[in-house]
C-alpha cells in the first residue's frame, strides 16, 4: 500500500508535531495549521480525546499534552505533542523523550494496569525542585476545562470540588481541599498594605457587621449585657485563593490555616472587664468569591482556579456575651430616653494602617425589642478615624417602658393624694380620723419614695418621679397642717363664745371690777382682812 503525499504548498509543512491539521491555501495546494484554529471545513473527523499530565512543572503545554493511539508496533501509547511519549516497557510505564532517548520517570504499578488518574512517580531527572530518585504525584486526565479529575481519571464538575459530599466514585474531591495559598514570605503579626495608583499605601479598611441577637439592661447599675454577633471583612493582599465556591459557607478556612492567617483584633472598650475579639474554635472564617479566577500552572497535579486575594475578601465571625457599661441622664425617669454605647476600638495597628469602612459598616439588632424596662430603638454607628486608634460607637437606642412606674408609683401616689384630700371634707369633730388617715397617706406616699429611690441608680439631681412624690409628701404635709389649724380653732371658739354670752353689757368709759381692782390694788396699801373680805364679797355680788 503505498502511501498518500498531498499537494503541499511551498515551504509546507513547517509546524512539525504543532501542526497537525490540514488546510487547503489554493487550488491543489495544502498547508499545515494549529488543529484549534477557527477554519472552514470541507470535512469532519471526530477529534481525539486530549490528555493532559498536570503536575510536571512544564513551561509549555503542548509539553503535557497527549493522544491515546494504538500503534501495530509500539502496542497503545499515550504520544505528545511535542518530544514526549508515554509508553508501556514490560510491567511499568515510561515517561519517554523520544529526542534526547532520555526517560523523565517511571511507574512501576499502575493502578489497574494503566497510568491515567492521579498516581506517584519516579524520577528519573531533577523536576519542579526534586531530585532524581524521589517520588512526585503527577495526574494524566482526559477532563476539560470547569472539571475537576478525581483521583481514578472520572471528571465532576470543577463546582463540585470540596462541597462538603462526595462526588467522585472513589470519594477523592473531598480530599487535600486546600483553600489558601501563602507567599513564600508572610508574616501573620503585619497586617495587609494597600498601595493606591500612586504607589502610596493607605490604611486598610475593615469592614465590621454587628448583630444584637439579645440585650439585658440594669438600670440601677447603668449595666446592658447583649449577645452578640461581630463579623470583620477585609481583603488580604497577599494570599491567592483556590477553588472557591460561590455559596461562601463552603468556603470555609480550617482553623489550623485560620491560626497562620493575619486577623485584625477589636476591643471592646466601655465593658465590664477586658473583651477583644478572638480567633479561636468558636470563630468561623470563610472567603467571599467577589473575582474572577485565573488558571493554575501545572506545579499541582489537579486542576485548580486561583482567585487573587485583593479581589475576594475574608471574614471572621465570632460570638460574644458581654456587659457594656452605659451612662443613662434620669432626669425625665420615667418618661426618659437613653442610649447605651458600644465603644470598639481597632488594637491591631494604628489608624495609619488599619481604620473602620465607613461605607460598609453596619450594626443591627435583631432579638425581641421589648425588653422588661425599655423598648429598643434606633441603632446607629458614629466613626472616629481620625483619632490615634480608629474608633467605632454603637448607639443603642433605649425608650423607657413607663406603665410600669405609673400602675406602681403614680397612681397609688394619685389616689393617696385624692385620699389626703377628702379629709378636709370630714365632719370637723373628728379630729383623730382626719389626722390618722392623712398620717397613713404620708407613711404610704414616704414607701413609695423609698422604694423607687432603691430602684434608681443614686443622683446628685432630682428626677422627675422624686419631684412628683416630694411634691406629694409635702401637699399630706400641708392638709396635716390644715388639720391641726382647724382643730385649734374649733377649741377656742366655744369659750370666746362662753365668756361674750355671760358679761352684761357695759358703757362707754366703763370698766371691769377686775380692772378696778387691779387699778386700785396697785395704787393703795393692801387693807386689813376684814376689808379685804368685805372687798371679795362686793365683787362677788357683783359677779
Amino acid at each position: 500500500m503505498s502511501k498518500l503525499e498531498p499537494p503541499w504548498a511551498v515551504d509546507e509543512p513547517d509546524g512539525s508535531n504543532l501542526e497537525n491539521c490540514a488546510v487547503v491555501e489554493g487550488p491543489l495546494k495544502m498547508a499545515d495549521a494549529r488543529c484549534d484554529e477557527q477554519q472552514c471545513v470541507v470535512c469532519a473527523v471526530p477529534r481525539r480525546p486530549v490528555w493532559k499530565l498536570l503536575g510536571a512543572c512544564e513551561r509549555y503545554h503542548r509539553n503535557t499534552h497527549f493522544v491515546a493511539l494504538q500503534d501495530p508496533s509500539e502496542g497503545f501509547l499515550f504520544r505528545g505533542y511535542s518530544d514526549y511519549r508515554i509508553v508501556r516497557d514490560g510491567s511499568q510505564w515510561l515517561w519517554w523523550d523520544w529526542r534526547n532517548s532520555q526517560t523523565v520517570a517511571t511507574l512501576s504499578s499502575g493502578v489497574n494496569g494503566v497510568p491515567i488518574g492521579r498516581q506517584d512517580w519516579r524520577l528519573t531527572r531533577p523536576m519542579c525542585g526534586q531530585t532524581e530518585g524521589e517520588t512526585r504525584r503527577l495526574l494524566l486526565t482526559p477532563c476539560p476545562a470547569d472539571f475537576f479529575s478525581c483521583d481514578d481519571a472520572s471528571c465532576i464538575r470543577l463546582y463540585q470540588r470540596c462541597d462538603l459530599k462526595f462526588d467522585c466514585r472513589d470519594k477523592s474531591d473531598e480530599s487535600g481541599c486546600q483553600l489558601v495559598r501563602f507567599p513564600p514570605v508572610y508574616r501573620p503579626d503585619l497586617p495587609p498594605v494597600v498601595n493606591n495608583r500612586n504607589n502610596e499605601s493607605s490604611p486598610l479598611p475593615v469592614t465590621v457587621r454587628v448583630i444584637i441577637e439579645s440585650a439585658d439592661v440594669d438600670t440601677p447599675s447603668m449595666h446592658m449585657h447583649v449577645n452578640l454577633n461581630v463579623s470583620m471583612t477585609w481583603q488580604e493582599a497577599r494570599l491567592n485563593f483556590l477553588n472557591l465556591n460561590e455559596d461562601y459557607t463552603l468556603n470555609r478556612v480550617p482553623y489550623e490555616t485560620m491560626r497562620e492567617v493575619w486577623v485584625p483584633v477589636i476591643d471592646f472598650t466601655n465593658t465590664k472587664g477586658i473583651h477583644i475579639t478572638q480567633t479561636d474554635h468558636q470563630a468561623t472564617m470563610v472567603v467571599s468569591m467577589h473575582g474572577k479566577p485565573r488558571l493554575g500552572d501545572d506545579t499541582s497535579p489537579e486542576e485548580l482556579e486561583v482567585y487573587p486575594g485583593p479581589e475576594n475578601p475574608m471574614s471572621v465571625r465570632r460570638k460574644y456575651s458581654i456587659t457594656f457599661q452605659c451612662q443613662f441622664h434620669l432626669k425625665m425617669y420615667p418618661f426618659d430616653e437613653q442610649f447605651c454605647h458600644l465603644e470598639l476600638t481597632m488594637l491591631s495597628a494604628s489608624s495609619r494602617l488599619l481604620v473602620f469602612d465607613e461605607v460598609g459598616t453596619s450594626a443591627i439588632f435583631e432579638g425581641n425589642p421589648q425588653l422588661v424596662e425599655y423598648f429598643v430603638g434606633d441603632v446607629d454607628i458614629d466613626f472616629h478615624n481620625d483619632r490615634d486608634f480608629a474608633v467605632m460607637i454603637v448607639k443603642l437606642q433605649l425608650l423607657r417602658r413607663s406603665g410600669f412606674i405609673i400602675m406602681n408609683v403614680y397612681i397609688p401616689s394619685l389616689l393617696l393624694l385624692v385620699i389626703s384630700y377628702l379629709t378636709l371634707y370630714f365632719t370637723p369633730t373628728n379630729f383623730q380620723v382626719r389626722v390618722l388617715a392623712s398620717l397613713t397617706s404620708l407613711l404610704v406616699m414616704a414607701t413609695l419614695f423609698t422604694q423607687a429611690s432603691s430602684s434608681l441608680p443614686k443622683t446628685s439631681y432630682f428626677k422627675m418621679v422624686d419631684v412628683w412624690l416630694l411634691s406629694s409628701i409635702f401637699f399630706i404635709f400641708i392638709i396635716i397642717v390644715l388639720h391641726t389649724i382647724i382643730d385649734r380653732v374649733r377649741e377656742w371658739e366655744p369659750a370666746v363664745q362662753t365668756n361674750a354670752s355671760s358679761a352684761p353689757p357695759m358703757k362707754l368709759g366703763e370698766t371691769t371690777p377686775a380692772s378696778s381692782e387691779k387699778s386700785s390694788s396697785s395704787n393703795t396699801v393692801h387693807p386689813t382682812t376684814e376689808t379685804g373680805e368685805a372687798t371679795g364679797d362686793r365683787f362677788i355680788h357683783c359677779l
